[in-house]
């Protein structure tokens, strides 16, 4: 504290020796200058001591249930605040056009192989952000993997927080990884929802990401629409996730019910602006914007080849099947023609590092106007 009053001293001094020179060679008389100087220097004074806090103050934050000491314990230090990236990119920056050859198959401590890529597309800011990493093993000792992908709107604050602390918030539930894996989920969305919204930003993000538990199952969580599959070997597509679109029936009657608006302009929209029916922040939306989600469970088949989880930059342009068809010309040998007759498709390493990229490219080619980011999962191949 003497250091900053010896600096606020010196400071002042300065000052009110540059201004009486700068007087004097104006040529003002002394009275003019005793009756100004003590007003500038108390402007400057309350100027000086105002940056000098804004630059010292402890940056507020409400301290989260989740994250301090609440339902996800209460040893999470400030270290483990952030969730792991993918060490290539996680949307939020342009991704380096390297040779796709060295692209890491097993980003983060994956289990399964696994293709990604994002573009800004035909916008002039990117909002998508992607997340994949390692969570842990459950109590049979399968490794559990995350995937995921967030959808910016209104900005890329939302976004970037999700794909921040999500994980966090999954791999520290009591539900998480060996109990109601479903309710684990909805408890972490809708706190993060409350702990984003308590930033006091007001954009919003769609949310989808997928639970990978060994080689057994898929658990996947999606609000908004932002959308999973399942690619079958036959190249078509089973559905992992639902969109939540302000037009459809069960979603406009939960709106109205709470009193909102459902509008169409261009396309339905809640209180005419946002056309997701649920997301992660939307504050000026509330209640009628809801962070719950529907969960889907999937034993993985036989005949399960990949999982795609992708913004609907892609899926405003591909509907499933197509996006199944392609993923399986893209990264396997022997598809839709068999290289020998009854040998089954074979996913290929080099194919699928290239295929996520393939996929957005794909979606440009076909009018996509938007952010374009996809995440694809080998369900055959193990770390």
């Amino acid at each position: 504290m003497d250091n900053k009053l010896q600096e606020l001293l010196e400071f002042l001094t300065l000052t009110q020796s540059s201004i009486v020179s700068h007087w004097q060679a104006l040529e003002v008389d002394f009275p003019t200058v005793a009756m100004f100087l003590p007003l500038v220097i108390l402007a400057l004074t309350i100027v000086y001591t105002l940056i000098n806090y804004s630059r010292n103050k402890t940056p507020s934050r409400r301290k989260s249930t989740a994250v301090e000491g609440g339902w996800l314990g209460d040893k999470i230090s400030d270290s483990m605040l952030y969730s792991k990236r993918t060490t290539i990119s996680n949307g939020g920056t342009k991704q380096l056009l390297e040779p796709m050859s060295k692209r890491e198959l097993f980003p983060n401590g994956v289990h399964m192989k696994s293709s990604h890529w994002c573009d800004m597309g035909a916008r002039q800011y990117q909002e998508d952000r992607y997340v994949m990493e390692k969570l842990g093993k459950d109590s049979d000792k399968n490794t559990v993997s995350y995937f995921g992908v967030f959808d910016g709107h209104g900005g890329f604050e939302a976004s970037q927080y999700c794909a921040d602390r999500l994980g966090l918030y999954l791999k520290n539930s009591p539900e998480f990884p060996n109990g109601n894996v479903e309710a684990a989920y909805t408890k972490a969305y809708l706190q993060i929802d409350e702990d984003f919204i308590d930033t006091g930003k007001s954009d919003g993000t769609t949310v989808c990401t997928c639970l990978v538990f060994g080689n057994e199952r898929i658990v996947c969580a999606n609000a908004g629409d932002s959308r999973a599959i399942v690619v079958k070997r036959d190249g078509t597509a089973h559905p992992m996730s639902f969109d939540h679109k302000p037009g459809d029936a069960a979603e406009t009657k939960r709106i109205t019910d709470l009193g909102g608006t459902v509008v169409y302009w261009g396309r339905w929209r809640v209180e005419s602006v946002l056309a997701v029916s649920r997301a992660v922040g939307d504050a000026q939306l509330m209640p009628y914007i809801t962070a719950e989600p529907d969960c889907t469970s999937k034993i993985i088949e036989e005949d399960d080849m990949f999982l795609v989880i992708a913004t609907d930059g892609i899926w405003d342009v591909c509907d499933n099947d197509y996006v199944a068809n392609f993923v399986m010309k893209e990264s396997c040998y022997g598809f839709p023609e068999p290289v020998e007759p009854g040998v089954e498709p074979v996913a290929d390493d080099l194919l699928l590092r290239w295929t996520g990229r393939k996929l957005v490219v794909e979606a440009t080619r076909l009018g996509s106007g938007d952010n374009c980011s996809a995440v694809i999962v080998s369900l055959k191949d193990l770390k």
